[in-house]
């Protein structure tokens, strides 16, 4: 088994477990034992979660999770990793007349939407080109649930991007 299907299976387990529990939150002391355990034995996966908390918003919880999931989906597309995490979005019509609202699908799985929630929410405040793609939705008379949506699906490609591409944060 390697480093990365190890890194999913305690993530799996684990993001299971705190569906079942009353407030769904993922033990901070099973983070650092995570980064402890699989981290300090490869050297490829720390370079990488690195690079991923280099990022303003992007946390440890948050770089393990988002680590997990793409060495878990290796060679994923945009589309598809929006797909994964279910922030991909549906459109709902019922013949010429009928429109409904467009949503997000929802079909990936929920704790990496919730593990996101947060981070995205500290980057609409500390950093700058989420801060100003949020303002600019919020200006265009945009719910603020969408607009915070539309930015979790924007970090999320951001810190696909660089992971795929092996590059550093830039701050521009």
């Amino acid at each position: 088994m390697t480093n990365a299907d190890q890194l999913k299976t305690s993530l799996g387990s684990t993001a299971e477990s705190s569906d079942s529990s009353k407030h769904r939150k993922i033990n901070i002391e099973w983070i650092k034992g995570l980064e402890r355990e699989y981290l300090g034995k490869n050297q490829d996966l720390k370079e990488d979660y690195q690079r991923l908390s280099t990022i303003p918003g992007i946390g440890e919880k948050a770089a393990i999770a988002l680590l997990a999931l793409f060495k878990t989906y290796p060679g994923t597309n945009r589309a598809q990793i929006t797909a994964l995490f279910g922030l991909d979005p549906v459109k709902r019509e019922s013949g010429t007349s009928v429109k409904y609202k467009v949503k997000i699908s929802k079909n990936g799985k929920g704790i990496y939407r919730k593990i996101l929630y947060l981070p995205t929410l500290c980057a609409t405040v500390h950093h700058q080109k989420i801060r100003a793609f949020y303002q600019r939705l919020l200006a265009n008379h945009k719910p603020k649930k969408l607009a915070i949506i539309a930015s979790t699906r924007k970090i999320l490609l951001i810190v696909h991007a660089i992971y795929q591409d092996k590059t550093e944060y830039v701050v521009a």
